[in-house]
């Protein structure tokens, strides 16, 4: 570990969440996350949203899928 501590930083778990952080980053958050509380309840909240999110769309999706096939079976 290095002897430098990442301040707390919700951007860092954001652009995380968003696959937008550089190897040299995502080990500085990796650090940080181990050791600050406040960052891993922040984190895990977001982890815990994306997963509701991507339910929703995944519902969202199959929906529509069922709804062409109806429209098609409709127009037969």
């Amino acid at each position: 570990m290095s002897s430098t501590r990442t301040a707390c930083s919700p951007k860092l778990i954001d652009e995380f969440i968003s696959d937008q952080l550089s190897e040299t980053k995502l080990r500085e958050l990796e650090e940080h996350l181990s050791v600050c509380e406040l960052c891993q309840s922040h984190f895990n909240e977001q982890l815990s949203s994306l997963e509701v999110s991507r339910s929703i769309f995944q519902l969202l999706d199959e929906k529509e899928q069922g709804d062409a096939l109806d429209h098609r079976k409709n127009q037969d």
